[in-house]
């Protein structure tokens, strides 16, 4: 069975941390501290930028 790299692990937590506040409060009024605290990312995670770098 494959393993998935911790880089892996991250995008899967705020990939899914978004996509379930997007269900719950729409794309427009989710900001992206919203998503880092559900996704439990360390509080420099908290630009869109490394949010994209870390999903890429």
């Amino acid at each position: 069975m494959a393993t998935k790299s911790p880089g892996g692990k991250t995008r899967e937590k705020i990939v899914s941390a978004a996509m379930e506040l997007f269900a719950k409060k729409g794309f427009d009024r989710t900001t992206v501290d919203e998503i880092v605290a559900k996704a439990a990312l360390p509080r420099g995670g908290r630009s869109i930028s490394t949010l994209r770098a870390r999903t890429t």
